[in-house]
């Protein structure tokens, strides 16, 4: 008898709605085709599973389907599997060993030990190892009130609040910086500053550059007379590059009505403002300012301690 075949797209064209099919009928030699309905059985959740190496024509040659090839599993590569190529793990960054940590904000207040670690590691990894340092109190000496130190890069202010951290400010990193001789310090009149953190915090400066000291030598050193001590704002006047304490003369008088101004807290806009102005200038003045007028001081003796 004869035998009927279907293409692969006949069958699947038909799924959409159920058709008559026509059986062979084998059961005898004869060729009659009879034509008969059948209903599709439907089974819950099944869906039905089609092999594009399904053969309805045994005198053509089999599909065989092509099945991806896995790649193969290494040692420590399973997350590799189960994350996609995109999603880029973080590398972590490791700096002798110290925790990783924001920045402070710009021109931070520094109140606690923690907040003094992160402000020492920002200061040690700057490029240029060169720091202004200043410092206020209440009748600042070897037995007045240390209450503030300051300490700016060419960029950025820091302002260690003593009088609310105490003597662990010193101990959490200010007091290794300040000895460092591998940082030059610039105060201007760095005398009763050094009285100070000396006798009080046994903290013993190093590698200091004075500019009051280095002023006097160069305008000394070019004849003319300068009588001591010799104001910021008259440095900053010839070597700042037009940079002012803007509210010097304010604070002056508010300390001279207030003996105590400093050691009280919280401290108002205009004392951190000139806090931190009194130290954001000095390094500019050491690095772009002074060089070409210390090259004929340094023959007039210019002392630099």
């Amino acid at each position: 008898g004869g035998r009927m075949s279907f293409s692969l797209d006949d069958i699947l064209g038909d799924m959409e709605k159920p058709t008559p099919i026509a059986h062979a009928d084998i059961s005898s030699s004869s060729t009659t085709t009879t034509t008969t309905t059948t209903k599709r059985t439907v089974i819950p959740n099944k869906k039905p599973v089609y092999n594009s190496s399904f053969v309805v024509d045994k005198s053509k040659p089999a599909v065989v389907s092509q099945k991806r090839k896995l790649p193969a599993i290494e040692d420590n590569k399973d997350d590799e599997l189960l994350e996609p190529k995109s999603a880029k793990k973080p590398k972590l960054l490791l700096l002798s060993k110290e925790p990783i940590t924001e920045p402070l904000e710009k021109e931070p207040l520094i109140i606690t030990t923690e907040q003094c670690k992160r402000a020492i590691r920002e200061i040690k990894r700057e490029d240029k190892k060169v720091l202004a340092v200043d410092c206020e109190g209440v009748s600042l000496s070897r037995v007045g009130r240390l209450c503030l130190v300051q300490v700016a890069t060419s960029s950025k202010a820091y302002l260690f609040d003593i009088v609310e951290g105490g003597a662990a400010i010193f101990d959490s990193g200010l007091r290794d910086i300040l000895q460092d001789p591998a940082f030059t310090k610039v105060m201007h009149d760095c005398r009763t500053d050094s009285e100070a953190l000396f006798h009080q915090f046994q903290v013993s400066l190093t590698n200091i550059f004075d500019t009051q000291v280095a002023f006097a030598a160069i305008t000394r050193g070019q004849g003319m007379s300068t009588p001591l001590p010799v104001g910021l704002n008259t440095l900053l006047k010839r070597y700042g590059q037009g940079a002012t304490n803007e509210v010097k003369d304010v604070m002056k008088a508010e300390m001279q009505a207030d003996s105590e101004y400093w050691a009280k807290r919280p401290m108002n806009d205009t004392a951190l403002l000139y806090a931190r102005q009194d130290v954001l200038y000095l390094c500019n003045v050491h690095r772009y300012s002074f060089y070409t007028d210390i090259e004929v001081a340094v023959e007039k003796s210019l002392y630099v301690i």
